[in-house]
């Protein structure tokens, strides 16, 4: 899983000839943070804050998530989580919007 990982570094910043690719960069993060991989974990999440300061919203959402459950180097955060639903779920993502009702 540290290959997902530092392949995912290649495909963020673009490095080593290969062309920048944000999304598929944060599919191999995915990969690595589900395999054990605590950096990956962290990398992810740094993307998804990244998006949702753009102005993605399932970035906002995907960062709600990390703060529900404590991923990526985060500590459980219930109102930030809310924070990151609610506006994602303002942005018009629904699956933000049944999340942010989930919560304690």
């Amino acid at each position: 899983m540290n290959g997902c990982n530092n392949l995912g570094k290649f495909y963020e910043k673009g490095l080593g000839g290969i062309e920048q690719d944000i999304s598929y960069a944060n599919k191999l993060y995915m990969q690595a943070c589900e395999g054990g991989v605590v950096e990956a974990c962290i990398s992810q999440r740094k993307v998804f804050e990244k998006a949702c300061r753009g102005g993605d919203m399932g970035g906002c959402n995907n960062l709600g998530k990390f703060y529900e459950k404590g991923i990526g180097g985060l500590e459980r955060d219930t109102p930030l989580a809310h924070v990151f639903y609610k506006k994602a779920c303002d942005g018009g993502v629904s699956e933000a919007c049944i999340n942010m009702r989930k919560l304690p």
